[in-house]
């Protein structure tokens, strides 16, 4: 079995290879905490192997570690969630195990890289807009544009008569069937979403959306591998 980190958005430290049991730690790559990690695994296809995140308790978000759910991706390119039965937290030490059919990538949460976002956004059909330059990040490197997001914008989940207020400006819609507006609102709510991920994509940027009802660590683990494209590689062999 070899586990490495030597592709875009892998990341992991202290690697340690014993029989289908690997140990690891997540890296800081300069951070106060460390927030993710990705590790590509092969040579293990069908072997039950174990994982174990030495420094769980430390990361972004400390225990909420808790709770996660690590990604890995099968032979067919698809990504799957490792199932809680057989994720354990405890100590600050996260283990899990999955059986993989094939070579794979495990990860934190799921990787997106640029070449993913721009992948997707190949595929959208929007209109043309006007771009023009709004900064440019030191040393000439692409910008990367997080949204943060309420889902009830998204869904706009309200009915009935609702009043509406501007938090700014404090002015107020009064509507008496809210629910009449929610087709309207949500096609313009999410055509403003794509139309920002095409000016992203023209002028070279990276674009990612994250959910307040969602960790910030998963944006915040997104953002890092973006940012850390450029960090050289690191791996262990057994």
């Amino acid at each position: 079995m070899r586990v490495d980190t030597d592709f875009p958005g892998g990341g992991a430290d202290e690697i340690r290879i014993s029989g289908d049991s690997v140990e690891f730690a997540a890296p800081r790559k300069g951070c106060p905490r460390p927030m993710w990690f990705s590790l590509r695994v092969a040579g293990a296809a069908g072997r039950m192997v174990r994982f174990r995140l030495v420094n769980g308790g430390q990361c972004l978000g400390g225990d909420h570690v808790a709770v996660t759910q690590p990604v890995w991706r099968d032979a067919r390119g698809r990504w799957r969630r490792v199932p809680r039965t057989s994720c354990r937290y405890e100590g600050g030490v996260l283990e899990f195990a999955l059986r993989p059919d094939g070579d794979t990538v495990v990860a934190s949460c799921y990787p997106y890289q640029l070449a993913d976002l721009e992948a997707w956004l190949s595929r959208l059909t929007q209109p043309a807009v006007t771009t023009a330059v709004a900064g440019r990040s030191s040393g000439g490197r692409p910008v990367h544009l997080v949204e943060v997001a309420d889902p009830a914008e998204e869904t706009f989940p309200y009915a009935g008569r609702t009043e509406f207020t501007d938090p700014e400006t404090g002015d107020r819609l009064t509507a008496g069937r809210a629910e009449q507006l929610g087709e309207e609102y949500r096609t313009l709510y999410l055509a403003r979403r794509a139309e920002l991920s095409a000016w992203c994509k023209r002028l070279g940027w990276s674009f990612t959306v994250n959910h307040t009802d969602r960790l910030a660590s998963e944006a915040l683990g997104r953002l890092h591998l973006a940012l850390s494209a450029d960090f050289g590689p690191a791996g262990a062999h057994a």
